[in-house]
């Protein structure tokens, strides 16, 4: 997801509008919305890479550094489009920032619980 993390970087800078000439926005706003097109492509290959581990390879779901790097992306992603949305103006923008903003505040506690869950099970046993 570092297509997410360029992505807000340069929806930072769209958003100063003294920091950059006329002539440099365009070509900017173009790269950053190619960067956001790039991340969301990334979502379904890393889905069924994350699905095709588990399910078909039986890896168990356990709790460790992999389930904090779920929580990053999507944080990211999230806030890099609602960025998105408001440095380009693009309010007609194919995905909801709603949804996405509470999928990724979902995920944060669903992984936090899984962890204290984990730490519990591990002292009980």
């Amino acid at each position: 997801m570092g297509a997410a993390v360029s992505t807000l970087a340069g929806t930072r800078l769209l958003a100063h509008e003294g920091l950059l000439r006329p002539a440099a926005r365009a070509p900017l706003g173009t790269a950053v919305t190619a960067l956001w097109v790039w991340a969301t492509a990334m979502i379904p290959l890393l889905l069924a890479a994350g699905a095709r581990r588990h399910l078909r390879h039986r890896v168990p779901l356990r709790h460790g550094p992999a389930l904090w790097c779920i929580v990053f992306p999507l944080g990211m992603y999230a806030t890099a489009t609602a960025r998105l949305v408001s440095a380009r103006r693009a309010g007609a923008l194919p995905v909801p920032q709603r949804p996405l903003a509470w999928a990724a505040a979902a995920v944060w506690p669903a992984v936090a619980t899984h962890c204290v869950h984990h730490r519990f099970r591990r002292r009980v046993t």
